[in-house]
């Protein structure tokens, strides 16, 4: 998804606030954390998706489907968004719903569809690499 849609889409979420991509991108990076973090991943974070940083695909934040940046990474920022924002509390207890459920579905969905160039195979997780050893008794601990 272009960068654009993502502020625009997430703007729209916010009730018509016209913030810019570095007024949200904290709350996006946010909610990709989350994501990192439940999928057991290391996708980039928003503010590191920069054109040399990615000079190939840049503006298209294409690191996961168009469904899970509208549906998550956007919904979560809004969520933590109004979250900071005492005026948001009630919107964001609908958002915030709606984003923990969304994640949830896409851990289920797409777990096993990460990239292996995006899995974090250095810690413990639910995904594993080619690389990580199963130890199955505690004898195999020490060889």
């Amino acid at each position: 998804m272009q960068l654009t849609q993502i502020v625009a889409t997430v703007n729209e979420l916010l009730a018509g606030e016209i913030l810019t991509f570095g007024q949200m991108s904290r709350f996006l990076d946010r909610a990709v954390d989350d994501i990192n973090q439940q999928m057991n991943s290391k996708y980039p974070m928003l503010t590191e998706f920069t054109e040399a940083a990615f000079p190939g695909i840049w503006p298209n934040y294409n690191f996961f489907p168009d469904k899970y940046i509208r549906n998550i990474v956007c919904i979560g920022a809004a969520y933590k968004y109004f979250t900071s924002d005492e005026e948001g509390i009630a919107t964001s207890t609908a958002y915030g719903w709606e984003y923990k459920d969304n994640l949830f579905k896409m851990v289920r969905d797409y777990i096993d569809f990460v990239d292996p160039l995006y899995q974090d195979n250095t810690t413990l997780g639910s995904v594993t690499g080619s690389d990580a050893v199963i130890k199955l008794s505690w004898e195999d601990i020490g060889s």
